[in-house]
């Protein structure tokens, strides 16, 4: 497989234009189709079939994709933090069950959350 190529995609008044290294390769009424629209272009000018390429069209909005690029990362991120965290509660909520021996209502409230909350943390398999 060759390795990516790049595509820039710049909006005009029936869609977008895509280009390659800065020249004119094919239009695309959506952003959505420009990927399919890349390959069978690049297959009709260079060869091969459309899987063959693979690409990566970024269209380029003054700068907004940037911010766009920006906030996604910072997203991304986000959620990867919101997922340790709620693994690290439920680790929090085991050992003052388990080890603190602790009952569901004073470890809600040290939790500051409802009994039925830490209830859901174990599931019905886990210690209640």
């Amino acid at each position: 497989m060759n390795s990516t190529i790049a595509v820039s995609a710049r909006r005009w008044e029936h869609g977008w234009e895509l280009y390659v290294d800065g020249e004119a390769l094919t239009q695309s009424m959506t952003l959505a189709d420009a990927p399919r629209m890349a390959r069978d272009a690049l297959a009709t000018e260079r060869g091969g079939e459309p899987e063959d390429y693979e690409v990566a069209v970024t269209p380029e909005l003054a700068g907004l994709e940037l911010k766009v690029e920006t906030v996604r990362s910072r997203m991304t991120a986000a959620q990867q933090d919101l997922e340790q965290a709620a693994k690290d509660w439920r680790a929090i909520a085991l050992r003052l069950r388990s080890q603190e021996h602790l009952s569901v209502r004073d470890t809600a409230t040290v939790l500051g959350v409802s009994p039925g909350r830490v209830s859901q943390l174990f599931g019905p398999s886990r210690p209640t």
